[in-house]
């Protein structure tokens, strides 16, 4: 019983996550009230004729009706900091955001865009805590947001539990992706280092990539991969191709996805 409401509850968190995204918490949170109404006046009235819900039936609505709630409240309490959240005046403006942001990802390649004669700079990506912000005229306060940097600085030898100072412009949140924000930065600079554990782990990931270093491009960056979960070296096309065939879980070791 317990395991069939623990699959109830998650069916119902992923239906209200997607529903809040698509069509807004607010217009979300409209819907589920009026289901809940017509599940509560189903139930009292009891119905009429063959269409009347049993006891069986009725438990089942009530239990329906409160799990889709409970999913919706639980996505409503981790979603509304993400779209409602201290970035979000800042989105898609000219306003240039400094912060302090705390590293939980390898820094993982994001490929130039061509569009007719013009092509983007190849840059890098991360993602971390933002734990401090501050834009021009006010004072800096204390935050704790997850937001992903994109960069065309060197951040290659960034480690996670890296503190970094940013700078840059906002744009928008990523909600299914637990994404407050992406910040663009135009600067980035190290505070204080990773812990000693993640330097000891960081310099046995880059010695493995010195040792394939001299392999074809999607060995070199697929082997770290396999091995230690680092995807760092692993190019667009390979990272689309094991997509789409669904072997990206060849790479997921400890937790660790890289950018797949």
């Amino acid at each position: 019983m317990g395991l069939l409401l623990g699959g109830a509850l998650w069916a119902a968190s992923a239906t209200a996550l997607a529903g809040s995204v698509g069509v807004g918490l607010g217009r979300w949170w409209i819907a589920v009230a009026v289901v809940l109404v017509a599940v509560l006046r189903g139930v009292r009235s009891g119905g009429t004729g063959r269409f009347a819900p049993g006891p069986r039936a009725r438990q089942l609505l009530l239990t329906g009706a409160a799990t889709l709630v409970l999913g919706s409240a639980v996505v409503a309490w981790r979603v509304l900091p993400l779209v409602d959240g201290p970035l979000t005046p800042f989105v898609g403006s000219r306003v240039v955001l400094t912060g302090e942001l705390l590293v939980s990802s390898d820094p993982s390649p994001r490929q130039g865009r061509t569009s007719g004669s013009r092509r983007t700079d190849d840059e890098w990506q991360l993602d971390g805590a933002l734990v401090s912000m501050a834009v021009s005229g006010q004072a800096t306060r204390a935050v704790d947001l997850p937001v992903r940097v994109v960069t065309s600085g060197d951040v290659t030898s960034v480690l996670p539990g890296t503190l970094l100072r940013v700078s840059g412009r906002v744009l928008a949140a990523d909600p299914l992706r637990g994404r407050a924000a992406t910040l663009v930065a135009e600067s980035v600079s190290v505070l204080t280092g990773p812990p000693l554990v993640q330097g000891a782990a960081g310099a046995v990931r880059a010695s493995l990539r010195a040792a394939v270093r001299d392999r074809p491009p999607d060995q070199a960056g697929l082997l770290p991969g396999l091995v230690v979960g680092d995807t760092s070296g692993v190019r667009a096309d390979l990272d689309d191709a094991m997509r789409d065939s669904s072997l990206t879980h060849l790479v997921a070791v400890s937790g660790e996805t890289g950018s797949l």
